[in-house]
């Protein structure tokens, strides 16, 4: 028997009566989005493709429907331009609050260079109080660039002796 003799058969055997209209249920859909993973990229659930089945039954234009150009597919209510503006605020929250950081490490610093020349002042008067040893006199000559970013003078060390008498 022929391909053509089997369908001849079996509408023989449906006589008159219409053929059996098959229906889409949700589950049938997700075990298709299952199979299909460019459904499920697309962002598509079961319910979103058994509208789109209902519109394409009923003559309608489907909105959305994968594939076609120039129409964005629904995603939970959320739109790429919120994301943009989420992260755009989270930046400008975290910028603000690096700055109040960054502002209170230079604050730390500023207080940090005269607590290490005071520490520096008091060294030295317990030491070398005249600063007439040659060591002195080197180290202050060797050292310069950095007892000078702490703020250290020979005028602060006068005027810090005279407060210790």
């Amino acid at each position: 028997m022929a391909k053509d003799d089997d369908l001849d058969a079996w509408d023989d055997a449906m006589g008159e009566a219409e053929a059996p209209k098959i229906g889409a249920n949700k589950e049938l859909l997700r075990k298709a989005m299952a199979l299909n993973p460019a459904l499920r990229n697309g962002a598509v659930d079961s319910t979103v493709l058994l509208d789109q089945l209902q519109q394409a039954k009923s003559g309608q234009a489907v909105k959305g429907a994968p594939g076609q150009k120039g129409q964005a597919v629904p995603n939970d209510a959320r739109s790429l331009t919120e994301v943009v503006r989420e992260l755009k605020q989270e930046l400008e929250e975290k910028k603000k609050a690096i700055a109040a950081e960054r502002a209170a490490l230079d604050q730390r610093e500023r207080e940090l260079r005269p607590a290490l020349c005071d520490r520096f002042i008091d060294a030295v008067l317990d030491i070398d109080p005249n600063m007439t040893s040659p060591k002195t006199a080197y180290l202050l000559k060797q050292e310069k660039p950095f007892l000078d970013n702490v703020g250290f003078n020979t005028q602060k060390l006068v005027e810090r002796e005279s407060k210790k008498r």
